[in-house]
């Protein structure tokens, strides 16, 4: 398939993809159905949980997408419990990630939502959509700008100062901690929540001038790093998966990069 004038018809179609599964479990109003649900979660592997739900959405997402497209899939829930190889047919494959920011979802924090991403076969996005269910807001892009709903979304272009979100890494825990005390030494005001995806796309919107993340494999970090990069911002995941991205502020990127360097240059 050749992309060149097809890539805003695929994301139109991934978007409402994206919002099915969540209307299905929990119809219209999602949140309310959301916060009277008990949510059992078990152990995936040693630090990170699954729920039914991150099954089921998962399952919803596989048959729409099969529905529309006839790309590779690949999937968070089906790699990490080991339960499909992927089989590469197709020059493009879409990367799922039912729910990101399970812990979150299972625990009553609304800082979750569901992301995919079409990428080619170097791996390069091509389309990024991630759906917020609580708010009912999906971010994407296409590679020509990047949006929330049908509203452009541009970076901050401010200085350094200004909020940084951190991953406090399930995957890494000791590294996220790292990460938070060296950058509160450097002055900013920090938050964690919990939701890579979300992350990105509060940097691309402009709400946080940064996000940093250690070890964050694909299906946590592409389709939101994308969605910065066509709101203007910046960047860089190193060659063991450590991501940083950010807006246009003078200085920020660079003061960022150089704290995901030094995770670098740790002891894994």
């Amino acid at each position: 398939m050749n992309f060149s004038n097809l890539e805003e018809e695929v994301a139109k179609i991934l978007r409402k993809i994206v919002e099915m599964p969540w209307k299905i479990c929990f119809g219209k109003n999602v949140e309310a159905r959301w916060r009277e649900t008990t949510v059992k979660k078990t152990l995936k592997n040693r630090r990170e949980c699954v729920t039914k739900f991150d099954l089921k959405i998962n399952e919803i997402l596989v048959e729409e997408i099969r529905r529309n497209f006839d790309f590779n899939i690949e999937s968070e829930e089906e790699i990490m419990l080991g339960e499909r190889k992927i089989e590469r047919k197709h020059e493009f494959s879409i990367i799922i990630d039912p729910i990101d920011g399970t812990t979150n979802f299972a625990g009553g924090n609304p800082h979750f939502a569901t992301a995919m991403v079409v990428v080619d076969a170097d791996r390069r996005p091509v389309v990024g959509v991630v759906h917020h269910p609580v708010s009912g807001e999906t971010f994407w892009s296409a590679g020509r700008g990047a949006f929330c709903d049908e509203t452009p979304i541009r970076v901050n272009e401010t200085g350094l100062e200004g909020l940084v979100l951190i991953s406090d890494g399930e995957s890494d825990p000791e590294g996220g901690k790292q990460l938070i005390s060296s950058c509160r030494e450097a002055g900013w005001r920090i938050e964690v929540r919990g939701s890579a995806q979300l992350d990105f796309c509060a940097v691309a919107r402009g709400e946080a001038v940064g996000y940093l993340k250690t070890l964050a494999p694909d299906w946590d970090c592409l389709a939101g790093m994308w969605i910065v990069k066509n709101a203007g911002g910046r960047v860089f995941r190193s060659a063991d998966g450590n991501v940083v991205a950010s807006g246009r502020g003078a200085g920020v990127f660079e003061k960022l990069k150089e704290k995901i360097t030094e995770m670098q240059l740790r002891d894994l």
